[in-house]
């Protein structure tokens, strides 16, 4: 490697340091504010609707993302490393060795229609700037055969170009042959003549079209640094990505066990504050209170009817609220996420392909005498539980008042 090149690699590796830093550095304010944001409780809402809707993730789709991140690093750790290797051993011969060019040039590209040659002798193998060849060691000098395209050097160039002549040793050059060397699209043979001693390699028609392009990419400096930062952020992303991952969900954790599924957002709060002294709804007076007023509607519609039944109490607990007629059994009333559900004793065959849309829940052990469950997502929605309350009154031949009952006293 020239000096130029072992200074560009310093250089390319201090700035890289410098951009991971600055990159890692800002990475790391955005990920203690969001971390500040969610211990805060500033994203319980949002928390609520993404664990609580978000199917537990597929095994194999994990197994899958983990594989194909690790063939992207070594896919582009191999990249780094052949672009390496082709800038280290361009100009370096093995016998029966392969040695990889990149061709800089498009004398080699087309037929020039003054070269007759080339079309009298069917000679298509014609190669494209930036096209990465495979040459060989250059064989001996008598196996050099016209029309042969070799790689020679001049003034500290290498040039790949086709053999159009063969000059024999004369009174000029006694003990060497001169080879005409000449590019395919240019119409004049090369200036000077080209010594055996002057050629390094000999094309053998292999090559990847193209790809030239893109290992000159990488074995330039800002394709090394381009490398590194796409690198430095796989491995960097996964670890701060996975650290807000978890904070999130000890969060969620927090919220199910301080409230069961339930949390209002208070933007109130300071970011800074601990856990301890967020306002946490603990009961279902606190939850339904800071509920919105089209849901206290609809809940407020939902215990009017169930006021009008004979004998009807209300058992408040600290998350639900029962309503039982003397030892019979009518409603239960709770909150599950942000929306009120009303559990009625009632049996879901019954009501199998109507109207009603509700969830049957008599596998739940504290529901098995209010089976039928339903969400109070609209004001029509409660005035059909406020029907099926009606059908729990007739079926257990209760009455209903004429003034309903007031459960605050």
């Amino acid at each position: 490697m020239s000096k130029f090149e072992i200074y560009s690699i310093i250089l390319c590796i201090i700035v890289f340091v410098m951009l991971v830093s600055v990159f890692s550095y800002l990475l790391t304010i955005i990920v203690k504010q969001s971390l500040k944001h969610v211990k805060a409780g500033l994203e319980d809402e949002n928390l609520i609707k993404e664990f609580s809707s978000v199917k537990k993730p597929n095994k194999f789709s994990k197994f899958f993302n983990i594989v194909l991140n690790f063939i992207l690093c070594v896919f582009f750790v191999l990249i780094f490393s052949l672009s390496l290797y082709i800038n280290c051993t361009q100009n370096v011969y093995f016998d029966n060795f392969p040695t990889y060019r990149v061709v800089l040039t498009s004398s080699m590209e087309n037929k020039n229609k003054e070269n007759t040659y080339l079309m009298e002798n069917n000679l298509n193998n014609q190669i494209s700037a930036f096209d990465l060849i495979i040459t060989y060691k250059i064989p001996d000098e008598d196996q050099i055969k016209l029309y042969d395209i070799v790689v020679y050097e001049v003034d500290g160039i290498l040039v790949v170009h086709r053999v159009v002549g063969i000059e024999q040793e004369n009174e000029s050059h006694p003990n060497e042959k001169y080879f005409l060397l000449q590019g395919d699209a240019v119409g004049k043979p090369d200036r000077f003549p080209v010594r055996y001693s002057q050629m390094k390699g000999i094309y053998r028609n292999e090559r990847i079209p193209f790809v030239g392009s893109f290992v000159l990419f990488m074995q330039s400096p800002a394709g090394w640094l381009c490398l590194l930062l796409i690198l430095a952020a796989m491995i960097l992303t996964p670890i701060f990505d996975k650290k807000l991952l978890d904070a999130r969900k000890n969060r969620y954790l927090l919220i199910n066990q301080q409230a069961g599924t339930v949390l209002v957002e208070d933007t109130a709060l300071s970011s800074d504050e601990p856990l301890s002294v967020l306002k946490v709804p603990n009961t279902f007076k606190e939850m339904l209170a800071q509920s919105s007023e089209n849901l206290q509607s609809r809940y407020s519609i939902v215990v009017q009817a169930l006021s009008k039944i004979e004998n009807i109490r209300l058992i408040d607990g600290k998350m639900q609220q029962t309503y039982k007629s003397n030892s019979k059994s009518i409603a239960k009333i709770f909150f599950k996420g942000k929306m009120i559900n009303v559990a009625l004793a009632l049996q879901p065959s019954d009501y199998d392909n109507t109207k009603y849309k509700f969830v049957d829940i008599s596998n739940i052990r504290n529901y098995r005498k209010y089976p039928m469950c339903l969400k109070l997502t609209s004001e029509r929605q409660a005035l059909r539980v406020c029907e099926l309350i009606l059908d729990i009154a007739k079926n257990n031949s209760l009455k209903l008042l004429n003034k309903p009952v007031d459960f605050n006293n």
